[in-house]
C-alpha cells in the first residue's frame, strides 16, 4: 500500500484552519502557563528536586513554543534524489 505524501497546499489549509489555530492557541497558553509556574516552585524540596521540575517546566515551555515554528519541510522533507550529474 502506497501512502500519498501531503502537498504544500493541504498542509497550509490544515495550519491555517480553524481548529487547527485553537490547538495552538492551547499550546500558547500551555507554555505561558510553564513558565509563569517557574516562578511559584515548591521551596520544601530539596535543591535536585527544585532543578529537576524547574527543568521539565522550562523544557515543557520550549517545546509548545517550538511547535509554532513547525513547516511543512520539517514534517516533510524534500526527498533525496539518486540522480547524478
Amino acid at each position: 500500500m502506497q501512502q500519498r505524501r501531503v502537498t504544500q497546499d493541504e498542509y497550509d489549509e490544515w495550519r491555517n484552519g480553524y481548529i487547527t489555530q485553537q490547538f495552538f492557541n492551547f499550546f500558547k497558553l500551555e507554555a505561558e502557563l510553564h513558565r509563569r509556574n517557574l516562578m511559584h516552585l515548591p521551596t520544601n524540596k530539596s535543591f535536585d528536586e527544585l532543578g529537576e521540575t524547574y527543568l521539565r517546566r522550562k523544557l515543557a515551555a520550549d517545546h509548545y513554543d517550538a511547535m509554532e515554528t513547525i513547516t511543512y519541510l520539517d514534517i516533510f522533507p524534500e526527498e533525496e534524489t539518486n540522480e547524478s550529474n
